[in-house]
């Protein structure tokens, strides 16, 4: 069909029950922008409509300038006391978490305070106990491939310093380097790590050597109550008999005090493009280092692990070059890096209001996301 010379013409087709979009225009500045801004605005649009989520912010980037931002829909619905989502909003990142708590064992690594062969045995004496447990290092850590599993759910109603004492006494429940098993435990791990090795509370070391350095202003654990009109609502939950609002979602963080490895930070969607941006330069760390982690180091049930990043896993970065990196957070949060056409997708969400379900409709809004990108 004939259209005029400054419209683009798209051309559809199917893979693999995916739509792709083909712009012969998408070398044009203003017409890739715009084709792939109302591409997103339908794609959130109807996500919203579909109740995968109440409100969202989406924040698409290079390694130098933000190329688009928006706000959608509302922090609750219809319910009482719902407000419209504004692109400044902070969202619980849950475990997004993970690779902030991973960057600040990296910075270790950088300082040569740690190695990535350094058994885990040589920091916390707990790991002495069996010949097996002593040949856990940092590695495995990095990659959840530590042979450890942790199931909160019998704790939880523990105190902290209980819950912190079961994790650091958890049992081998399998070979250790193996395979990947997905788990909070080393995350929460590589935080008491952290502590030992740099002699700071971890919240101190992280903020000291990772979110004050990088200027993340929004980043932060426990925010304060005066943020509370701009911290976007999670879930009613049927443990703490309440709507979580400005604490952490995730229980076993939250049983924790709050502040652990693998969740509990709250950020905003420019704060993550900062944080992904000192990736793509490779500027916050050596730049060897940077490239290591983000390389290839196990193979995982759905794609593969670096050292803290998910890559190449098509439930959040499907139709993403080779290489590209990221992680996402069972509240709705997602963060995606593609070195190879230097890209930084950012989607911050509260898909678990007002209770959690399915993860299968977020899977599907993060990969088509990531594809029309």
């Amino acid at each position: 069909m004939e259209r005029s010379k400054n419209s683009a013409r798209v051309i559809k087709y199917f893979k693999n029950r995916s739509i792709v979009l083909v712009c012969p225009l998408s070398s044009h500045p203003v017409c890739a922008n715009k084709c792939m801004e109302e591409a997103i605005n339908k794609l959130i649009t109807g996500a919203i409509s579909k109740k995968v989520f109440p409100g969202a912010v989406v924040l698409v980037g290079d390694d130098s300038k933000i190329q688009y931002l928006k706000a959608f829909g509302t922090t609750k619905y219809q319910d009482e006391g719902s407000i419209p989502v504004q692109p400044d909003f902070i969202f619980d990142l849950a475990s997004v978490t993970k690779v902030f708590t991973f960057t600040a064992a990296l910075k270790l690594i950088n300082m040569g305070k740690l190695s990535l062969g350094t058994k885990l045995s040589e920091i916390l004496e707990e790991f002495n106990t069996s010949e097996q447990k002593r040949k856990i290092t940092i590695w495995n850590l990095f990659t959840h491939s530590s042979g450890l599993s942790f199931k909160f759910h019998s704790f939880k109603s523990f105190p902290s310093k209980h819950i912190r004492k079961e994790i650091l006494n958890a049992p081998l429940v399998y070979e250790i380097g193996s395979k990947v098993l997905y788990d909070n435990i080393n995350a929460m791990l590589m935080a008491e790590v952290i502590t030992r090795v740099s002699g700071k509370k971890f919240i101190d070391y992280l903020q000291d050597e990772v979110l004050d350095p990088l200027n993340l202003k929004s980043t932060r654990y426990k925010p304060s109550k005066k943020l509370m009109p701009k911290i976007v609502p999670t879930e009613n939950d049927g443990w703490r008999m309440r709507l979580v609002h400005g604490e952490v979602h995730d229980e076993s963080a939250y049983a924790l005090g709050g502040i652990a490895g693998h969740a509990g930070l709250f950020s905003t969607a420019e704060d993550l493009w900062i944080f992904g941006r000192t990736w793509l330069n490779k500027s916050f760390l050596d730049k060897k280092l940077i490239s290591r982690a983000t390389t290839r180091q196990i193979k995982s049930p759905e794609g593969w692990m670096g050292l803290g990043w998910k890559i190449d896993y098509p439930d959040f970065m499907d139709h993403a070059p080779e290489g590209t990196y990221g992680h996402a957070g069972f509240t709705g949060t997602s963060l995606v890096i593609c070195p190879a056409n230097n890209k930084i997708i950012i989607l911050l969400s509260n898909r678990i209001y007002p209770k959690r379900g399915p993860a299968e409709p977020i899977f599907d809004v993060r990969s088509k996301l990531c594809e029309i990108v």
